[in-house]
């Protein structure tokens, strides 16, 4: 029998399935959970956004825009089956010329499923909060 570890390490990595209409020949890509890595990765490149944003001026200044966020959030989320990456930061400009709504859903479900949106994450405060009194989460 595996040892904690070793069931830890080897569990498979959560996806979510996202229909994509707009694409025919998929019909859906999955959304990952990040690891800790990858999590850091993107709370870093949400706060650089948010940073810019707010002292924004001039884009051509070497800011990042909404748009090149939301492309740079893709690269992160979407994966494979088995949650491996499908896309490298080699391949920004390619996936800047896909459809933006269908990239902007699975940036928007990737969020949703790794509870970085402001609702999900007062849901899991709200659960841990429950939990943590001994109430049912």
């Amino acid at each position: 029998m595996p040892g904690i570890k070793d069931a830890m390490l080897a569990a498979p990595i959560p996806v979510q399935k996202i229909e994509t209409p707009e694409w025919p020949d998929l019909k859906h890509v999955h959304v990952r959970k990040l690891d800790g890595v990858l999590l850091a990765i993107t709370q870093q490149l949400i706060e650089r956004y948010e940073r810019e944003r707010a002292q924004r001026t001039i884009e051509a200044n070497g800011q990042m825009s909404d748009t090149q966020f939301i492309y740079e959030l893709f690269i992160i989320f979407v994966c494979d089956e088995n949650g491996d990456a499908v896309f490298s930061a080699s391949d920004k400009a390619s996936i800047m010329k896909l459809l933006f709504a269908p990239v902007e859903r699975c940036v928007n479900a990737g969020l949703e499923f790794n509870h970085m949106t402001e609702e999900a994450a007062k849901e899991v405060r709200g659960k841990s909060k429950g939990v943590r009194r001994g109430k049912p989460g």
